[in-house]
């Protein structure tokens, strides 16, 4: 990491104070407000071009040097990089693309109430949009470790994209790099027969790998990671996509071992669940039970991640069932 602080180092532009911003952009509204500070929208002063402005405070994010390394290696529309970096003694400001489309969970809360579960072909299209940007980041050789609805936002508003589902492609993008970690030994495995447990699962050495609860693989909560465990939570955004709700929630100040056995009664260490659990249950209310999108589903949401498949994967796995979508 020692290499990657020194280019951090060389293109960031430092300032006195987070006013001095203020001489290259006109903030405006106020986009979001986290744990960790806020976004505006800025116009720059030099190409008058509007852009969002992500104010990190040091003090609240002690990894913000990483999450400004990692989310610079990515140069791909589908994940929100740094455009321009600034610092202070007390923030980073980064400077993005501006998406004011709307998150993907608001977009699938509101297609649920309004509209119903989205059908088969919308819930291929988000995913595989999801796919492509999760993978981008496992070729930059990092996870990104908060993957959730929340986390994806759509260039144009959400109902252009009710228009047509096809619309999502190249609309969907990544945000939120403060829980992601680079791959420790070697580049990403992006085939099943690649992935070897010793090298593509690390160890944090972290007291907290951060993510979110309910959406966590069972080895992220043990202090282990991979690009697969990326594939676990976005197993449980395709849930939520397919049944409009979580498959199950989980206590954040909950021991591993507690979370292992609540996945172990939901889901069995085969590919295929066992009728009766919760996962299996309501895909098979929903009329889902022996189809691929559940399929691809189940591998996601796997116990052991050297049995799920990569992103490329499913990618053209998903492209696979889409051609033949289109061809009936």
């Amino acid at each position: 990491m020692a290499v990657g602080c020194a280019v951090v180092r060389r293109d960031v532009q430092r300032l006195k104070s987070a006013d001095e911003v203020r001489e290259f952009y006109s903030l405006g509204d106020l986009i979001g407000a986290g744990t960790y500070g806020l976004v505006r929208s800025a116009v720059s002063k030099e190409d008058g071009q509007e852009y969002a402005l992500k104010t990190i405070k040091k003090a609240r994010q002690q990894h913000y040097r990483r999450e400004v390394l990692l989310s610079s290696r990515v140069k791909h529309p589908a994940v929100l990089s740094p455009q321009r970096v600034f610092e202070t003694p007390d923030d980073v400001l980064m400077v993005t693309e501006l998406c004011r489309g709307g998150e993907l969970f608001e977009f699938v809360a509101d297609h649920n109430m309004y509209l119903g579960t989205l059908d088969e072909e919308a819930v291929l299209e988000i995913t595989r949009e999801m796919l492509v940007a999760i993978e981008a980041c496992h070729r930059a050789e990092f996870a990104h470790l908060d993957i959730k609805p929340e986390n994806f936002v759509f260039r144009v508003p959400y109902t252009d994209i009710l228009k047509d589902m096809r619309n999502v492609r190249n609309n969907l993008v990544l945000i939120d790099f403060g829980a992601a970690q680079p791959f420790r030994l070697r580049p990403y495995a992006s085939s099943s027969a690649q992935y070897d447990k010793d090298m593509d699962e690390f160890f944090s050495g972290e007291t907290s790998l951060g993510g979110t609860a309910s959406y966590v693989s069972p080895e992220v909560l043990h202090g282990r990671f991979s690009s697969r465990s990326d594939l676990w939570s976005l197993g449980v955004t395709l849930f939520m996509l397919i049944a409009g709700r979580r498959p199950f929630d989980v206590n954040i100040d909950a021991q591993p071992s507690d979370f292992d056995r609540h996945v172990q009664e939901n889901i069995k260490e085969e590919a295929a669940l066992p009728l009766g659990t919760s996962l299996y249950s309501t895909c098979e209310e929903l009329g889902l039970a022996n189809n691929s999108t559940v399929d691809i589903l189940l591998n996601m949401m796997h116990p052991e991640p050297i049995l799920r498949k990569s992103a490329t994967e499913l990618i053209a796995e998903i492209d696979r069932m889409l051609e033949e979508e289109h061809r009936n």
